[in-house]
């Protein structure tokens, strides 16, 4: 939970280019619960409508941190926005009129001083873990092959476009070079970069309880390798003296 503000002055908050879902900057003024590890997040809204450039609010956040995604981002509960104003917490009922409510029936908590010292009060630390954290790369292919449960070659079927720049991949397996048994795994979602008809090599990470039940990539960056690129025949170098 944090006390922030989507910055700006009437151009809109969404920043595409960083991340490929729809999301706002924030700034934060204030970490009530949690750690962050930058002034400036991103937040996903499902709606664009839901938070105003300029204003303040508490956010209820979620963290999601995936490899299929080019950075971290948080996500904002739609159904609980609170905005600031004149230290007064007010809730989004009417997006489209912009109505807003007290929140709460005790009106001392709708006071943003005391809401915020209530929720430190009751606040219940999350330590989340290095290993669930998303990873970017590996400094060298022996590490990244180490990592993954899965090392594949595949040549990719159906492209099914969804959204947010992501892609329901159906695929061919033509070579396991490490793991690649899935279970009633047909499809894969991934960056829509992969074209129907390429051949790609790919590194997987295991994320269910059993082996190859439920896949993601390994990391954001080098584990999808097109067979044109120039990179491919360092890769399957490696691959080929793997044991």
């Amino acid at each position: 939970m944090l006390k922030g503000r989507t910055p700006g002055c009437g151009s809109a908050p969404k920043n595409p280019t960083a991340l490929a879902v729809r999301s706002v900057k924030v700034q934060i003024d204030e970490a009530v619960s949690g750690d962050f590890e930058n002034e400036v997040i991103h937040v996903y809204v499902l709606d664009d409508d839901l938070l105003e450039v300029g204003k303040q609010y508490i956010f209820f956040l979620s963290e999601a941190s995936y490899t299929e995604y080019p950075i971290d981002f948080f996500v904002q509960f739609p159904e609980f926005i609170l905005k600031v104003e004149n230290n007064h917490v007010l809730r989004l009922v009417d997006s489209f009129r912009k109505e807003y409510i007290e929140p709460f029936v005790d009106k001392k908590y709708n006071q943003v001083d005391e809401l915020i010292k209530y929720m430190k009060q009751h606040r219940k630390e999350q330590v989340r873990t290095k290993s669930e954290k998303a990873i970017d790369k590996m400094s060298c292919v022996d590490e990244l092959l180490s990592y993954a449960d899965h090392v594949i070659e595949i040549k990719a079927g159906g492209v099914i476009p969804v959204d947010n720049n992501l892609a329901i991949v159906n695929y061919e397996i033509l070579k396991k070079y490490k793991g690649g048994d899935f279970h009633n795994n047909y499809s894969l979602l991934l960056p829509d970069v992969i074209q129907e008809g390429d051949t790609y090599l790919l590194f997987l990470k295991d994320t269910g309880e059993r082996s190859g039940e439920s896949v993601t990539l390994a990391t954001r960056q080098g584990s999808i390798i097109n067979r044109e690129s120039a990179e491919y025949d360092e890769y399957l170098k490696y691959l080929l003296t793997f044991d």
